[in-house]
Parts: structure tokens; C-alpha cells; sequence
């Protein structure tokens, strides 16, 4: 029931997201797919390096869950990378 409530909350706050915001998840989601793929990690490999399930991997890189910084510096570090912000001028 709890992994359910979990799952609606996703979301519902996936569904609120702006259209930036959304993408901006969709390119985070991409990334994290790619770099388990090049390293020939799955999915289950993955999720038990960083105490989840293996659904909740696949919700992450198809941009369906909501990702705080926290545990992206975790999937990160299971993947054996570093994360880094960039602030771009869009007005350039």
C-alpha cells in the first residue's frame, strides 16, 4: 500500500511539473540509461547498488519518477560519476 501511495504521489507531481521541468528530468533519466548501458550494468545490478528496486530504476529512466539531487548523487556514485550543474544564459 505504502509503494502504491509512493508510486501515485510520483505522479501526481510529475503531472504538475512545467514542461522545462519535465525535460530537464527526461535528460537526467537519459543520462542515467545510457551510463548503466555503457557500462553493461542492468537495471536489477543498479538497483541493488543503491538499495531500491529494480522498478524503480526503469520509472527513473523512462522520466517517470521524481528525482531529488540527493539521490542522484547516489545513482551517480554507483555508476562511478561525478554530477555537475551548469547555469547557461539562455539569452545568448
Amino acid at each position: 500500500m505504502i509503494k502504491s501511495s509512493k508510486k501515485q504521489l510520483s505522479k501526481k507531481i510529475i503531472s504538475q511539473m512545467s514542461r522545462d521541468d519535465k525535460e530537464a528530468l527526461f535528460e537526467i533519466a537519459h543520462k542515467i540509461a545510457e551510463l548503466r548501458r555503457i557500462q553493461s550494468i542492468t537495471q536489477k545490478e543498479l538497483s541493488k547498488r543503491i538499495g531500491t528496486t529494480q522498478s524503480t530504476i526503469a520509472r527513473i529512466e523512462a522520466g517517470k519518477q521524481n528525482l531529488t539531487v540527493s539521490y542522484i548523487k547516489k545513482i551517480a556514485s554507483a555508476l562511478k560519476q561525478n554530477i555537475s550543474l551548469q547555469f547557461i544564459n539562455k539569452s545568448k
